[in-house]
């Protein structure tokens, strides 16, 4: 292609509506067009084929997350269930991670509460989340952890989840032509405990009894 140069590829008539053409060059884009022949001579060619770019069809192609992983809310004691699809040639090979994160206590969030005749007039929630990545551990099968393949969909179950489970994940394919990762966040959902109240003491002046009072309330999830 990009030439007036026209190039015959079969040295005999061929009597076959099909040719297979050998020593074509990966990467190059071609045309074809095709004449016949008999007794009395040459047709006129045929017009232009559309342009055919060679690509070798057992080539590595890099992994394409096709279906992402999307994060997942689960209540504690239940199973989590990761999915994702993946293609790729060849078939990738599939690994999942869980990140480690540090300096952040997901046991004990510290909730204010506002009362006002004994009633919940009013709600507020102060919380604070520091993560910093320390890094990643590699998931292995074990009772709580299993992995498996269905064609181009992987899955990794999570069995019985608890707090500390509570944590980035991330699946990742890896073959010849290249690596490709999703990730995504696993969210648990526990019930409340109210563990302690205890009144504020507002510079040790009586507000009066109908008064909003202010009430630090430790909760643990």
């Amino acid at each position: 292609m990009g030439s007036d140069a026209w190039q015959r590829v079969n040295a005999t008539i061929c009597v076959a509506t099909q040719l297979n053409i050998s020593n074509l060059i990966e990467g190059r884009q071609y045309e074809f067009r095709v004449t016949a022949q008999n007794e009395a001579g040459l047709s006129l060619p045929s017009t232009n084929s559309t342009s055919v770019k060679i690509k070798d069809p057992k080539a590595p192609t890099a992994p394409e997350i096709v279906k992402p992983l999307r994060n997942v809310n689960v209540a504690q004691n239940h199973n989590a269930q990761f999915q994702c699809t993946i293609a790729g040639t060849p078939k990738p090979t599939i690994t999942w991670y869980l990140s480690i994160l540090i300096g952040f206590n997901r046991n004990v969030i510290i909730i204010v509460f506002l009362v006002a005749s004994c009633k919940f007039s009013r709600l507020t929630l102060y919380i604070t989340l520091i993560f910093r990545y320390k890094g990643a551990r590699e998931i292995t099968q074990s009772a709580r952890f299993h992995m498996f393949a269905e064609g181009e969909n992987y899955t990794l179950i999570i069995n019985d989840v608890y707090g500390e489970d509570a944590d980035e994940y991330h699946c990742r394919a890896v073959n010849k032509g290249g690596v490709k990762s999703t990730r995504a966040e696993l969210f648990i959902m526990s019930k409340l405990e109210i563990v302690q109240v205890a009144p504020f003491q507002s510079n040790g002046v009586n507000t009066g009894a109908t008064d909003p009072l202010s009430f630090p309330v430790i909760i643990i999830i």
